[in-house]
């Protein structure tokens, strides 16, 4: 890994020598220089880097972030930046580090999978949309709305894949701030509105009006709250009900949980059903479309939040999945604080 260190300013303080390989440093010279002025970068990455440097400053908080810049050979590389306050014995922040992982082959990967993909559904959906006249046949019609809807499912399967590939790696890091779980539901629940109408299964929440903020990644919390309503329509037959509630556990921890009516799981099933491409039994002989990811990226999400995840299930009856946040991350309505 690359590793800097910069004072408030952000000028340069130390740099490890990869850091001084990759950016074409010599010995001791970039000390007290800014990037600005030592490094061949796009004004998009400049303005982010000082964001990211001011957020740190600010927030006092480790914050993460990927970016791709230039190297001193003239190639462009992906980084995965993690950058931390350092403070003195008074407890100000002196300095921010940076601890950089080149991440270029896993893009350059990524990119392999996803971008063939990209271009099938591009594709399926200039035909689907007869953007060129029309197919002809009512069959083709039909064929290109099944390759587009298969390839929309392919490239979630890939970016499930790919987003659990991280998380095991170590690569994955949450960027933590204050959520507003009335705003994170409603945001969640507009993804479903299709479901809804196909369904009339009838999806509801319930958070206190002075409830607590909750202290944590906004963006992978959806992703957690998205897979468990997404298995609830999944195995829930037309008509019933989702309910999503919020509620402070006994020790005060922050707690969501995700309750249908639908099939239920096998108590057979409760103990692997969080490993990876494992589905529950199915009951009621029809497929169920997914990788089998679902649980098993909530409860890593959930890890990195150092929460977890608990199942109640009854067959026939349905099925509650509760996710819990370690109190650190409940944030006092009172005084703001945690």
């Amino acid at each position: 890994v690359g590793v800097s260190i910069k004072d408030r300013a952000g000028r340069y303080q130390f740099t490890n020598r990869l850091y001084q390989d990759w950016y074409g440093f010599e010995a001791d010279s970039f000390k007290g220089q800014l990037p600005d002025d030592v490094l061949s970068d796009t004004a998009q990455t400049r303005s982010a880097r000082q964001q990211h440097q001011e957020d740190v400053l600010q927030s006092g908080q480790v914050i993460s972030r990927e970016d791709e810049k230039l190297r001193a050979d003239g190639k462009d590389h992906h980084v995965f930046i993690t950058k931390f306050p350092i403070f003195d014995r008074a407890g100000e922040i002196v300095s921010v580090g940076s601890v950089s992982t080149d991440i270029t082959e896993i893009k350059v990967v990524e990119t392999r999978l996803r971008t063939p993909l990209n271009a099938i559904i591009g594709f399926a959906e200039v035909m689907k949309g007869e953007l060129f006249g029309p197919l002809g046949a009512e069959k083709y019609n039909e064929y290109a709305h099944d390759i587009h809807q298969s390839g929309k499912n392919l490239l979630a399967l890939v970016s499930d894949i790919l987003d659990v590939s991280r998380i095991e790696a170590g690569e994955m890091e949450i960027t933590s701030s204050e959520v507003d779980l009335e705003k994170t539901f409603a945001d969640c629940f507009r993804l479903f509105q299709g479901e809804r109408d196909k369904t009339d299964c009838a999806l509801s929440h319930e958070v206190a009006a002075d409830f607590p903020q909750l202290w944590a990644d906004e963006l992978r919390l959806k992703q957690i709250l998205v897979n468990l309503i997404s298995n609830s329509f999944k195995f829930t037959p037309n008509g019933g009900t989702i309910a999503v509630l919020a509620f402070v556990g006994s020790d005060g921890g922050i707690c969501l949980s995700v309750t249908d009516t639908g099939m239920g799981i096998r108590a057979s099933d409760l103990a692997r059903i969080m490993e990876p491409f494992v589905q529950a039994s199915d009951i009621m002989s029809r497929p169920h479309e997914g990788s089998g990811l679902g649980l098993h990226q909530v409860k890593s999400l959930m890890e990195l939040h150092g929460g977890t995840v608990a199942i109640d299930s009854e067959i026939g009856q349905g099925t509650k999945v509760t996710v819990t946040f370690p109190t650190d991350r409940t944030i006092n309505p009172a005084d703001g604080r945690r």
